[in-house]
């Protein structure tokens, strides 16, 4: 008996992929390069028309194009072609090749962004190289966001009690209860601005994750201060001030860094660049209104300026005896005036 064939057994990696259909991904962005609607096409021939007609396929609410403004149609090679639509201020398409305008004519690309009036348009094709995959990484702060929250309160509302309680008034309680309010109402303040920033970004508010920044960060501060006037206290060293100093303008702009990361699309470098020059401008706004004011101030005198009276005569010196045998001169002259007054004006006795 013969023996039978068997088929080979064909696992699905040894079988070959079936061609990929022409298709394309149209993406209207916002001005802040986020994606608000997407328009997917398939197919050799698709035809998409955008402008502000509605009898486009996209209809764009711009004032800056034309009521057909852009046509584009996928090609069986997977790219596509582009033409403008006879528009005055033509399409714009910046893609690997640099940056092209087109006005009554068409171009053909694998992969573009188009600028129709002012909006920008992003197509994707299967020519569009994907960037890779971004790891979901969550630091410390993130991951513990609600720990720390309550830590930083609990922290904040300590040492608000102990500082009353150190200046020992006559009525605590009131006392406490009107500080804790008022440091509640700035954190919640403080938050919830950062909060809203973060909303308007990433659409998230993250409420937790600030509050854990401010409070941690208050508390450090009110921290260090304590620490540095016990140490100033027990050493009598006078010149802690700059370090103290130092160490708490460290925790506010540590914590202004955490805020405008968490809370706005800036990497690290460049939130860190900005939390730098923010304090230097702040400075020098201050020092320059300080000098204008003293500027106008008309009882200002700066140090250094001589003050003269409002005519000075120099002579030369002279000497002692001409000095003295001068102020004989001027008492005989006194003399003669005052014996001349008497004589034309004589004293009448009152008795």
């Amino acid at each position: 008996m013969e023996p039978v064939e068997r088929a080979s057994e064909s696992t699905p990696e040894d079988l070959p992929e079936p061609p990929l259909a022409a298709a394309m991904l149209i993406e209207v962005l916002d001005t802040h390069g986020r994606v608000q609607t997407r328009h997917r096409l398939t197919g050799a021939g698709a035809t998409c028309k955008i402008g502000r007609s509605l009898n486009c396929d996209i209809a764009l609410d711009d004032a800056y194009a034309a009521a057909e403004h852009t046509a584009i149609s996928l090609l069986e090679d997977g790219r596509v072609a582009i033409t403008d639509l006879g528009s005055s201020n033509g399409t714009r398409i910046n893609s690997e090749q640099g940056s092209q305008r087109l006005s009554n004519a068409s171009a053909t690309l694998g992969g573009a962004q188009l600028i129709v009036g002012r909006t920008r348009l992003r197509i994707r094709t299967y020519h569009t190289a994907l960037a890779p995959e971004r790891l979901f990484r969550r630091d410390l702060l993130q991951r513990n966001s609600t720990l720390l929250a309550g830590i930083g309160l609990v922290a904040v509302t300590t040492l608000v009690i102990a500082n009353e309680w150190l200046q020992a008034p006559e009525r605590l309680a009131p006392k406490i209860l009107t500080a804790i309010l008022a440091v509640a109402i700035v954190i919640a303040v403080w938050t919830g601005l950062w909060a809203l920033i973060t909303r308007i970004a990433h659409g998230v508010w993250s409420l937790r994750l600030h509050v854990a920044i401010a409070c941690n960060a208050a508390a450090g501060v009110v921290a260090c201060i304590w620490l540095f006037a016990i140490a100033e206290f027990a050493t009598q060293w006078s010149w802690l001030d700059l370090p103290k100093f130092i160490a708490c303008s460290g925790a506010v702009l540590a914590a202004l860094f955490l805020h405008l990361h968490n809370a706005t699309n800036l990497r690290r470098r460049t939130a860190a660049i900005v939390i730098a020059v923010i304090p230097l401008l702040l400075i020098g706004a201050t020092v320059w209104i300080q000098q204008q004011s003293e500027s106008r101030n008309v009882n200002r005198i700066a140090v250094g300026t001589a003050i003269f009276p409002p005519q000075l005569s120099v002579m030369h010196g002279v000497e002692l005896n001409e000095y003295l045998s001068d102020i004989e001169a001027l008492k005989r002259e006194a003399n003669r005036k005052r014996q001349q007054s008497l004589a034309e004006n004589p004293l009448v006795s009152t008795r």
